[in-house]
């Protein structure tokens, strides 16, 4: 789901729409999945029953398969799996960049205020600089600020690491998807419609409304 997300938001689309009661990508959502249709139809992208992405980027590191949407964190298994690879941005309608963030959201539980003060402040020390690019370097991920990016390990991890670089300039156009009760039903909804059009089971236009349908329900529910 969150591969479509650039490609709507891209022709104008919102994942809500202003009113806050109903999606705003019916039309934008269609256009998306035309061309997940038009792909599928002539074999240019690798449709998979299963769920997950496992499978999928076997595929990818098995050298079977020549592109695959992700983001940083798969370039450790890139780089150990030895694939001769490049990096670009996403391509869009527009031209323009555009692509998706997903930031981690942390969270702490409240066990009593020692606890909770020695968990907030594990936090705190987690996103310091040095804490920050130790745990980028490791696991794929990007800087949380600016001041991760200026340290001398990271800057040498990116000059060394083929296409890292190209996932740090891209987070000037990155997006995220709203912060709303509803999203986990929305996502869900137009997970199924991707699926039903990547199958050959739904057209694009149908699929968009049954999403509508179940995601407009979701918006409508009191919070």
């Amino acid at each position: 789901v969150w591969r479509l997300w650039p490609m709507i938001w891209d022709l104008g689309g919102e994942v809500i729409a202003a009113d806050g009661k109903r999606i705003g990508f019916a039309a934008q959502g269609t256009r998306a999945l035309e061309t997940l249709a038009r792909l599928a139809r002539d074999k240019s992208v690798y449709v998979d029953p299963k769920p997950g992405s496992e499978q999928m980027y076997q595929v990818f590191l098995g050298g079977r398969m020549a592109m695959v949407a992700t983001g940083p964190w798969q370039l450790p298994d890139v780089v150990t799996a030895k694939v001769d690879y490049g990096v670009v941005p996403l391509p869009t309608y527009s031209g323009r960049p555009m692509t998706i963030s997903g930031p981690d959201t942390w969270t702490v539980f409240d066990n009593g205020p020692a606890r909770s003060r020695a968990a907030v402040e594990f936090v705190r020390w987690m996103n310091r600089p040095a804490q920050d690019a130790r745990w980028d370097l490791s696991a794929g991920s990007l800087p949380l600020s600016s001041a991760t990016a200026r340290r001398p390990e990271w800057r040498e991890h990116s000059a060394t690491t083929t296409g890292l670089g190209v996932f740090t300039d891209t987070l000037a156009s990155a997006r995220v998807r709203p912060v709303h009760a509803a999203y986990p039903q929305i996502s869900q909804a137009l997970g199924q419609a991707i699926v039903s059009v990547l199958l050959g089971k739904d057209s694009p236009a149908h699929a968009v409304r049954r999403c509508a349908g179940t995601a407009d329900a979701a918006l409508l529910i009191p919070r």
